[in-house]
């Protein structure tokens, strides 16, 4: 989670530098960026792409797609005849704070590279270049840093995992701490939004891969700076970026490798073809990734939202990556012009609409067919039989309708949990598949870790209360 921060200066519009006003501008990763005023900057309409501003430690700071919210303007009177003192105060919201530079308009906000830190990445990574040698009597740590692994997406785009390190001593003490993590870079000069949509794009594959919600906890970007006068080249200049994130409250708990779907340890040698395939297949399986997520993201849904989420995640990947169809269309046709040949022509148009979506396959099927592929042993481990998917469809179409008639035929609590999580783990062995692993690889990197548990636990409790009937 972008840490919060706080500066203090001056802040003025890019096309009026004599009109600096005094304030703070505050950051918080769910509140946003905030600046409030000691006077006013005056913007017309209210509304600025850009504002600028200068630390009292010199930094140079932008704020992009500002609005000012709130302007107050006091007076009194003074000891001093006739004359009157007025003060004013105004607050200005930002979409976004850029500290380390300039930019007067958000498109001139340029970078070949850009580096990002997540929640959980140095576990996941596993990695470490510290080793330790007791050699006669002398002790001696020795760091090398890891190897960084890259993943070329295309003839432009690269996204490296790699890894830094923080030394600390004393006179008494020394230490090496390593952390991971990931830069984006390009050939060419891109605006950040381009390099944005690879952070939240890996955002979401660290997310599947961990198995719980990671945050980007650090954005900077580089800027290229041109060789020197003698020639020699000159490293980018880092600015750093700050802009909300939702639901990023929630506190990072450590996460074990073994915990985890799987780590880099275990995927190395693949780990350039699964980036390039997830941030390829990422926009046409999307809309199934946001209902996914927002399981994850929100650890305070009902379970009834959450399995509501998961079925129609199931649904919508069958629907994106399946057959779509009972029939084939043209034979599909022929049976719908045929059946309303044979009514009265005044309810042609009425039965027309309804059968509409009728070569489409009901959701019951389209789950079998899922849980076929995915869970080629549906039967034993639902412990349904072939009425697994029925028993989803009548619990999801209680839980949408609440009509009376179908509470009986829907899940009981425990079997609302229990089908959850067997939602929850489909769903993954199918989205690791897109990633590039056999199904077998799929399966078998999701039957570990906390979900995998109570997954068990209640199966273990279903079956013990099935016995005691």
């Amino acid at each position: 989670m972008l840490e919060a921060i706080e500066r203090q200066g001056v802040w003025w519009q890019p096309d009026k530098p004599a009109n600096k006003v005094g304030g703070r501008m505050v950051f918080h990763r769910n509140a946003g960026v905030s600046l409030d005023l000691i006077g006013s900057l005056e913007i017309s309409g209210g509304r600025s792409d850009t504002l600028f501003g200068l630390s009292t430690d010199s930094e140079e700071i932008t704020l992009c797609n500002c609005i000012e919210t709130s302007s107050k303007e006091s007076f009194a009177t003074s000891r001093e005849k006739d004359k009157t003192l007025r003060s004013k105060t105004s607050r200005i919201l930002a979409q976004m704070a850029i500290i380390g530079g300039h930019f007067e308009r958000e498109q001139d906000i340029l970078f070949q590279k850009v580096r990002v830190s997540y929640t959980h990445l140095d576990d996941w990574a596993n990695t470490s270049g510290l080793r330790t040698e007791h050699l006669d009597g002398e002790s001696h740590v020795i760091f090398k840093m890891p190897e960084p692994v890259p993943s070329v997406l295309d003839e432009n785009w690269t996204i490296v995992l790699s890894f830094g390190a923080d030394e600390k001593y004393s006179q008494n003490s020394h230490s090496i701490e390593q952390h991971a993590f990931v830069l984006v870079e390009s050939k060419h000069i891109e605006q950040f939004q381009k390099f944005r949509e690879f952070v939240v794009r890996l955002q979401g594959l660290f997310t599947l891969l961990i198995s719980e919600p990671v945050f980007p906890t650090g954005v900077e970007g580089f800027i290229p700076v041109t060789a020197s006068e003698e020639g020699k080249p000159q490293p980018d200049r880092p600015v750093k970026i700050y802009y909300p994130s939702s639901l990023s409250d929630i506190s990072p708990e450590r996460i074990h490798w073994f915990q985890m779907l799987t780590s880099l340890s275990e995927i190395k040698v693949q780990f350039s073809d699964l980036v390039k395939n997830w941030c390829n297949r990422y926009e046409s399986i999307n809309p199934i990734l946001s209902l996914y997520f927002g399981t994850l993201y929100n650890p305070y849904l009902y379970i009834e939202n959450r399995f509501l989420s998961l079925v129609q995640s199931v649904e919508s990947y069958h629907r994106l990556t399946m057959r779509n169809y009972v029939i084939e269309e043209d034979e599909h046709e022929a049976r719908i012009t045929e059946i309303l040949n044979s009514i009265d022509p005044k309810y042609q148009g009425w039965l027309k609409y309804k059968l509409t979506w009728s070569n489409e396959p009901d959701l019951s099927s389209r789950l079998k067919e899922v849980f076929d592929k995915y869970l080629d042993d549906a039967g034993d481990f639902l412990n349904y039989g072939n009425n697994a998917a029925e028993k989803i469809v009548q619990t999801r179409n209680y839980l949408t309708h609440f009509n009376p008639k179908l509470k009986e035929k829907s899940a009981s609590r425990l079997e609302l949990l229990y089908l959850t999580q067997i939602l929850k783990k489909t769903l993954e062995v199918a989205l690791l598949t897109e990633l590039g692993f056999t199904i077998k690889e799929a399966k078998k990197r999701t039957r570990k870790g906390r979900d995998y548990r109570n997954l068990l636990s209640y199966k273990s409790q279903l079956v013990h209360e099935a016995g005691s009937r």
